[in-house]
């Protein structure tokens, strides 16, 4: 099993069991049966991959939209098109070759896969809290079907 899937695994335990210390209202337990899962759906959290994809999202976004910070602006790089297209306006990404496994860890790599994998409407959010909004939908959409 790779590092970062073990680590995320390990955490994943952990989350589970602080979600089965909070105390959901007695209404829950009338209409769900009890389990980790529904106690993360119940608390709106995120599995663990999921979170660590919603923070690179994130970071994405800010980078993209402001520029800053300038150490992540220049891992980001944007996808030069020969000629005027419509998917211009949708912010494409240039994904780097990774030969190895650890260089698919890696900022540069990660960001632009991230990126792609989420739809357009997230990507055109217009503001942080917005695009924030949208991405926890859209993982928590993807984790249901």
């Amino acid at each position: 099993m790779p590092i970062r899937f073990y680590m995320a695994f390990l955490l994943q335990i952990s989350t589970n069991s602080s979600s089965t210390r909070t105390r959901p209202p007695a209404s829950f337990y009338c209409s769900h049966s009890l389990s980790v899962r529904n106690l993360m759906d119940w608390l709106h959290w995120l599995p663990i991959c999921a979170r660590i994809d919603f923070k690179i999202a994130t970071l994405t976004y800010n980078t993209l939209s402001s520029g800053h910070p300038a150490y992540l602006r220049e891992l980001i790089s944007p996808y030069q098109l020969s000629r005027s297209l419509r998917s211009s306006s949708q912010l494409p990404l240039t994904v780097p070759r990774a030969n190895l496994t650890t260089g698919q860890r890696t900022f540069s790599y990660s960001s632009p896969v991230i990126w792609y994998a989420m739809t357009l409407s997230v990507r055109d959010a217009p503001s942080i809290s917005t695009f924030k909004r949208r991405l926890k939908s859209f993982y928590f959409h993807s984790l249901v079907s």
